[in-house]
């Protein structure tokens, strides 16, 4: 068993040393930070019939991304996902992080999307689309904080 330990730290110790890999303390952290790209899912019916809108989901968090000083882009890997769900009189707004990360699997280096930062926000609605923006404000509040800091 310690021998196995010890391969494992003398493994760390080499990829650290080749790669000069530095650990991420929240996942936000990315080359260029003033330009974030969007993603917002497509929304479902009953979003559509209480008034909601892809287009003015989009507007609001280019609007709120521009009051700090970022632009919305399609040329970044990583990008903020954002899922507005609407069921009957509840709500629920889901907002990611999402970058490629890597991980070994035996010799053999593997990457993929993962969500490195979610938050999220549940409640109802009242056929209000307005009420449903605000609650996106405070979560992208959250997020723009959190983003900011991370690349301060």
């Amino acid at each position: 068993m310690r021998s196995l330990l010890l391969t494992g730290l003398i493994f760390l110790f080499v990829v650290n040393l080749l790669y000069g890999q530095n650990f991420s303390q929240t996942g936000l952290e990315v080359a260029n930070h003033e330009e974030v790209r969007l993603v917002v899912e497509d929304l479902d019916q009953d979003a559509l019939d209480i008034g909601l809108s892809q287009i003015r989901i989009e507007s609001r968090v280019n609007v709120r991304m521009r009051q700090v000083g970022l632009k919305l882009t399609t040329e970044k890997p990583e990008f903020l996902y954002i899922r507005v769900q609407v069921v009957g009189a509840g709500y629920n707004i889901h907002l990611d992080f999402n970058r490629v990360v890597g991980f070994f699997l035996e010799d053999d280096l593997y990457s993929t999307y993962a969500a490195v930062y979610d938050k999220g926000i549940t409640g109802i609605h009242g056929r209000n689309p307005d009420f449903i923006i605000s609650q996106l404000d405070i979560l992208l509040d959250i997020f723009l904080s959190d983003y900011l800091d991370a690349n301060d």
